[in-house]
């Protein structure tokens, strides 16, 4: 049987598109142009009238134009069909030309202004909060980690914040998502999507701080030789420490930059500088402790705060101490700790002897001795106390009771043993 245009056609037409079915990956141009050419070549045989087609061929045609449809994503992967029908100019009746990608849903395609206002608003925030932490992590010196990990989210930040908004790195940022086979109406959503995980790294950095405040506490009491509840070993360990000042002053002082809101830590670099007579630095810190949320043992900073104003011994100073005082006398926390109690009646007591009210103070100090009848504090201030009422029988006993509780490694002791000795060695150590 001769072999008709119409049959010659069908066979170059299946063996193109087989031919790109099986291609894959390796899929040409060249390629995809043929089996275009090669549906032309069909067209305009069916076209020609003076041609007589068999029903089998067209269905034929039929089911290689199901196949051909099936490669829509694969063609468009490969070729842009729109710059093709530049060059071909095909008629727009010839749909095998028009194959383009799926357009962009009405409401996906409406809404990409948004998409990249959202992007850059998470860049933005990203960039804003890393700076922020990288400024708490390293005001106080630097570390390893802190400089990998700051380090580590700036690049992230740029990388995204260039592809999103220079050209160089949208053309990357395309070229990836290409490579990646994404739909190009998916683009900016993606960078979107993109953008919020890298908000998202620092907004879970932020969220660790207080951890990371609480470890670097840690570190400082040990340092410190300072643990609350230790362990067997490390009370063993403990009684053999040494003390590291700078070492205590780094992480104290570190734990407060990374979480500024961390009442604890403000505390204990508070008491750390009392202990090193730094006054000024400790009542700084205090200050800070007060104000922010009752946390930890940072409730102790009121009675310290209130003892440093004392020793300044200005009437404002005074005052000063004394709403601090009343303010500690109203937390549920304090009243619970004995010691901290016996603190707070004891300077509450010394600051109304320093008002020249020694009535007032008596009470206050008979209501600490209660609490600690062997702490020498309130003795020591009761004896001063009854001294102004020319109480000489009492403060007699009371400086008894002073010179032998008192320890000579307080400084206020100190003092007061000094003062005890001249009281009763003129008044011939007895009443």
């Amino acid at each position: 049987m001769t072999e008709i245009p119409l049959d010659r056609a069908v066979k170059r037409y299946e063996q193109a598109i087989a031919t790109l079915e099986t291609a894959g990956e390796t899929l040409s141009a060249e390629q995809i142009l043929e089996v275009l050419v090669a549906r032309d070549a069909i067209q305009a045989v069916i076209n020609d009238t003076t041609q007589d087609n068999p029903g089998s061929l067209i269905a034929k045609v039929n089911e290689l134009d199901l196949r051909l449809r099936k490669q829509t994503d694969a063609i468009n992967r490969v070729v842009t069909l729109a710059d093709l029908r530049e060059i071909i100019n095909p008629p727009q009746k010839d749909w095998w030309w028009l194959l383009d990608p799926p357009q962009p849903l009405p409401w996906l395609d409406y809404y990409d202004w948004l998409w990249i206002s959202l992007a850059l608003a998470f860049l933005t925030a990203s960039a804003s909060l890393t700076v922020d932490i990288a400024q708490r992590l390293l005001s106080s010196g630097s570390n390893q980690m802190g400089i990998l990990g700051i380090v580590g989210q700036s690049v992230l930040t740029a990388l995204t914040a260039g592809g999103a908004l220079t050209k160089p790195g949208r053309q990357g940022v395309e070229h990836f998502l290409t490579t990646l086979k994404i739909p190009k109406r998916f683009w900016d959503e993606l960078i979107c999507i993109l953008a919020l995980f890298v908000l998202l790294i620092p907004l879970t950095i932020q969220s660790l701080l207080p951890q990371i405040g609480d470890y670097y506490k840690r570190l400082g009491d040990i340092a410190y030789c300072k643990v609350q509840v230790p362990s067997a070993e490390q009370a063993k360990e403990l009684a053999q420490c040494q003390v590291q000042l700078a070492t205590v002053e780094d992480h104290y002082s570190r734990a407060s930059k990374i979480d500024p809101n961390d009442s604890e830590a403000h505390y204990k670099l508070g008491f750390f500088y009392e202990d090193l007579q730094e006054f000024e630095r400790a009542i700084s810190e205090y200050q800070i402790a007060v104000k922010g949320r009752i946390e930890g043992e940072s409730y102790k900073a009121y009675s310290r705060l209130a003892r440093l104003y004392i020793l300044h011994g200005t009437k404002q100073d005074y005052s000063k101490a004394i709403s601090l005082l009343n303010r500690a006398l109203s937390l549920e926390l304090i009243k619970k700790d004995k010691e901290t109690t016996y603190a707070i009646h004891t300077y509450f007591g010394w600051t109304r002897l320093a008002q020249g009210r020694p009535i007032e103070a008596s009470n206050l100090l008979q209501d600490a001795i209660k609490l600690f009848p062997n702490k020498a504090a309130a003795h020591c201030l009761l004896a001063q106390a009854l001294d102004q009422q020319n109480d000489r029988k009492g403060a007699t006993t009371q400086w008894e009771q002073c010179l032998s509780y008192a320890n000579q490694k307080d400084p206020d002791e100190d003092a007061w043993i000094g003062l005890a000795v001249q009281r009763l060695k003129a008044r011939g150590g007895g009443g």
